[in-house]
């Protein structure tokens, strides 16, 4: 016994050179303990924290009578070498509640009691959290460390969150635009946590690359139709003695520029209003876009649209003088 806690002594000097990384809060409990168990099973120290090793009588007696036992004195050394590193390694917050421990299993509980908060009304709040977290605006990267904070917390609580909830939940939250992707990965029967990270990582890049096109190549077109508006504003202003026929020829001018860009025609789906960047069916393999007289009666619309604005054109409206 003595020369086993003599090695212990021994091994715990040899990493109380080696502070812990993080320091523990109410927060980060599975991450620190992730830290500091292997050390200290790599030490053959485990056994102080779970009661594995345990602490041997103060005093013995033999024939000369009753004495100190030099093994206690040993034990008891490794052990407090032990709980001041455990205090070292958390955070001002966290230690003042736990100095009421003499032990490094009890500061080792009580620790886990205190970061896990096992109460029904703590559990109720981070399955709402859980339940309600939307991706909203922020990156896929960012969603995917807040879904796995709360599921992370609720397995502290006393509510573990299964692999396949995780996945279906972090689904469920994200935005109509990833519809197509949320289709495809929920039918997958074995999908991992990190499966669906790799591929909905992936297909976001793929929508920031189309949007960058888009604009690309709607910016041009907006910046003609700019240039052509001046220009018609210009041969308007020219000859004011025809002034109230003229403001309505540029307003009229304006009010086109605005509407031919809301009747952009959508290449996938052939419908107005959005461009093939924005459509529901761009990732769509099964579509097969709309029928013939659908796309027949959105051309007419179209055509109908542009010879109404060239009958309303500053063109006819002014005198061909």
């Amino acid at each position: 016994m003595a020369n086993s806690n003599s090695s212990s002594s021994s091994n715990l000097k040899n990493i109380l050179s080696i502070p812990c990384s993080v320091k523990l809060d109410r927060k980060n409990y599975r991450l620190w303990k992730s830290l500091v168990l292997p050390s200290l099973k790599g030490h053959n120290l485990d056994g102080y924290l779970f009661g594995t090793t345990k602490c041997p009588p103060e005093f013995i007696i033999d024939e000369t009578g009753k004495k100190n036992n030099p093994a206690f004195a040993d034990w008891t050394s490794t052990d407090q070498l032990l709980l001041g590193w455990l205090i070292n390694s958390m955070t001002q917050e966290v230690a003042t509640q736990l100095l009421h421990c003499e032990t490094s299993q009890q500061i080792w509980e009580d620790a886990q009691s205190l970061a896990g908060a096992h109460t029904r009304s703590r559990i109720t709040f981070l399955k709402t959290e859980f339940h309600r977290t939307r991706k909203g605006g922020l990156k896929m990267e960012e969603y995917f460390t807040k879904m796995k904070e709360i599921a992370d917390d609720l397995a502290l609580a006393g509510s573990s969150v299964s692999t396949m909830d995780l996945v279906t939940q972090t689904l469920a939250g994200l935005d109509n635009e990833y519809n197509p992707i949320v289709v495809q990965l929920s039918d997958k029967e074995h999908l991992t946590w990190v499966e669906m990270q790799a591929q909905l990582l992936t297909y976001e890049n793929r929508l920031e690359q189309i949007n960058n096109l888009s604009n690309l190549t709607l910016n041009p077109s907006a910046n003609i139709a700019t240039r052509g508006d001046n220009r018609r504003g210009k041969s308007n202003s020219f000859g004011g003695w025809r002034g109230g026929q003229i403001n309505r020829g540029a307003r009229g001018g304006k009010g086109r520029g605005r509407a031919t860009k809301d009747r952009i025609v959508c290449q996938v789906c052939c419908k107005l209003g959005h461009a093939a960047s924005h459509c529901y069916h761009r990732f769509n393999k099964n579509y097969m876009g709309q029928n013939s007289d659908e796309q027949k009666s959105e051309k007419d619309k179209e055509q109908n649209y542009n010879f109404n604005a060239y009958l309303a054109s500053s063109s006819t409206v002014e005198d061909p003088d």
